[in-house]
């Protein structure tokens, strides 16, 4: 089994790390000055997740601590895969680097079924919930939201003409686009409501083999 350790493990960013550590089933060591706290903390995280965890106190700053925490770890579990300092570093942003984005607006939110499905996906998932990444159903206004994608290898694989409902597969409309396919779990029709794509298609207003951006 992996093994991680976690500086600052007792609280704050590093407690967090050491949590996510367990739930991946890593054994965790957690460093601290607060050895009691690290300590009561691994207890915590053993019980929760039922991995090895070991509370060390050591002062990272000391070279005779970290050399003590070192030997403890390979004496407990051989050797450490994963060593994370959970401090946070602030840098300070040079504003000459800078770049600008405009306004994101109705006229760039609109799809172009030509580009390929990861850029049509990005583009949903930018717009949602708003301004709401659209397409045309009969010169009607289509908002697509919560968007997943479906990567092909090969242009064979690409299943339906490229802006086509092929169907309504696990609650969510798919449709064809270049390189995959793109799957829509909510969509919004003209100055209707918002709704799951299974409701859409329940209520007829969207049906596979119709073409969208027409």
């Amino acid at each position: 089994m992996a093994v991680a350790v976690v500086t600052g493990g007792a609280s704050g960013l590093g407690r967090a790390l050491g949590e996510r550590c367990s739930a991946l089933g890593m054994d965790v060591v957690l460093l601290d000055l607060d050895g009691e706290r690290a300590a009561a903390e691994a207890a915590r995280l053993t019980e929760a997740h039922g991995v090895a965890a070991l509370g060390l106190p050591t002062d990272v700053a000391d070279a005779a601590s970290v050399d003590a925490a070192a030997g403890a770890v390979g004496e407990r579990f051989g050797a450490a895969d994963l060593v994370v300092a959970g401090r946070h570093q602030e840098v300070v942003q040079d504003e000459q680097q800078a770049s600008y984005e405009g306004w994101f607006r109705e006229a760039e939110a609109k799809i172009n079924w030509a580009n390929h499905a990861d850029v049509i996906h990005n583009l949903i998932r930018g717009c949602d919930p708003a301004p709401g990444a659209w397409t045309t159903l009969n010169g009607v206004k289509l908002q697509l939201f919560d968007s997943r994608k479906e990567l092909v290898r090969t242009f064979g694989a690409v299943k339906g003409k490229i802006g086509e409902v092929v169907e309504l597969a696990e609650g969510r409309l798919v449709i064809a686009a270049q390189g995959g396919r793109i799957r829509v779990g909510k969509a919004k029709l003209g100055d209707g409501k918002k709704l799951a794509a299974a409701d859409l298609i329940a209520a007829g207003a969207l049906k596979p083999g119709q073409f969208l951006g027409n």
